[in-house]
Order: C-alpha cells, then sequence, then structure tokens
C-alpha cells in the first residue's frame, strides 16, 4: 500500500541549493568578511558543522560518531574545522580539508550551506529554534550537482517535555526510507538516549523524477499483508 510522505521541506532545500550552485564561492566570500574571530575545532567532518551541529541526536543515537571539541589552541596544527564567528560568537563560515561553507541565520530559523572544493557534491541544513533557544526541527539533504539528484534528506522533529525528548527522525536514502522514533532524558544539561523505535520503514518505488525531484507519491510502504 502507498505511504504518503511530506517531502514538502525536501524539494525546498533542494530548490534553495540549486540557487546557489555556480556562486558557492562569492557568498562563501561575502559571508567571510563578517567574521571577525576564528576557532578550530576537532570531529568527524561528514558530522555537519562538526561541534557547532544542530541536531541533537547526531552523535548520541548512532555510532562511531563523534562531533568532537573546540581546541584551545589559537593556531593548532591539527584541526578537522576551522570555524569563522562573528562578535557574537556566531558561527559565519566554516573550512575543512575538503570543503567549505557558509551560514546564514534569520530570527529563530538557520541554513548552512557545505559544498566540496571541487564543486560537485553539496550538503544543506537549516534548523528551527522555540523562544528559548531550543532545536524544534533540523532538515539536512546531500546533493550531487553532476548527477542532479538527492543523495540522502533527513528530518528531525523535537518535542520537548520538561526533561524528556522524543526526536521524530525521517530518514531518506536512496532507494529507502526510514521513520524512528528516538527518547532522551536529561541529565545535568545533556541529553541521553534512552529509547529508540522504527515506526516505518520501505522502498522507494520511483527513486526520482526526470528532473532530480522527488514527490510524495513515490514512497511507498513494503506491505507484506
Amino acid at each position: 500500500m502507498e505511504y504518503n510522505l511530506n517531502l514538502g521541506n525536501m524539494n525546498r532545500l533542494e530548490n534553495l541549493i540549486k540557487q546557489y550552485i555556480g556562486r558557492m564561492d562569492d557568498v562563501f566570500d561575502d559571508v567571510k568578511k563578517q567574521v571577525t574571530h576564528y576557532q578550530y575545532g576537532t570531529g568527524d567532518e561528514f558530522v555537519h558543522l562538526g561541534f557547532y551541529c544542530p541536531s541533537i541526536i547526531a552523535d548520541k543515537v548512532y555510532g562511531n560518531v563523534n562531533r568532537g571539541k573546540i581546541l584551545k589552541s589559537k593556531s593548532p596544527k591539527r584541526f578537522s574545522f576551522k570555524y569563522g564567528l562573528d562578535d557574537n560568537d556566531k558561527v559565519l563560515t566554516v573550512e575543512g580539508a575538503f570543503f567549505k561553507e557558509f551560514v546564514m541565520s534569520d530570527g529563530n530559523s538557520q541554513i548552512g550551506i557545505r559544498f566540496c572544493k571541487n564543486d560537485t557534491s553539496y550538503l544543506i541544513s537549516s534548523s528551527e529554534y522555540d523562544e528559548e533557544g531550543r532545536i524544534k526541527a533540523y532538515r539536512e539533504l546531500g546533493y550531487i550537482s553532476l548527477l542532479k539528484k538527492i543523495l540522502y534528506y533527513k528530518d528531525e522533529t523535537y518535542k520537548y517535555n520538561e526533561k524528556i525528548l522524543n526526536v521524530l527522525e525521517t530518514r531518506v536514502d536512496l532507494d529507502f526510507y526510514r521513520i524512528s522514533n528516538h527518547t532522551l532524558v536529561q541529565e545535568d544539561g545533556i541529553w541521553y538516549p534512552v529509547e529508540y523505535k522504527q515506526i516505518d520503514a520501505g522502498k522507494r518505488a520511483d527513486r526520482q523524477t526526470g528532473d532530480g525531484s522527488v514527490s510524495d507519491s513515490q514512497i511507498h510502504k513494503n506491505d507484506k499483508e
């Protein structure tokens, strides 16, 4: 039977990243003009923004994932991320061995776009925060420009209940999708995962349309009934 999945946000991120293809370096240089100082950090480069990744669950519910830490040294010999910050310590740019990234903020929302130095693959994320500054939605999309295809998409929705946090995660990878719920509890200001439940999973009937986008009707649930 058909499983209708709301992919409006995925298509929105795909359309947004297409607007910047071909001028990533120029936008990065413009944003960099606002940088007043730098920090250096360690961590896995595939964790978007590394130490500053908005996702709470990025390094808590999956093994061998490390967002790293901020180094005390002002000029370390080894680092994974070079963060450019403004006077308010807000991250504006990120540089790694093989990528650059710029971050744009508007009120309680934030967009980050990472591009490889060969300008062929991209990663875009969007974050939304509540009035208390807590993350309430995080979305991330990987895109290959040469193939004009989405590599993956994930969507995290956060619901807080005092010291209990529930995160509904939707992941779309190539031919498959998975919907899961993560429950975390807070101790001394740190969130710890305590429960994981897979809600649904299935195969995409037709991975992509001719223009590279994915429509809701192209997500189908594996039905064994």
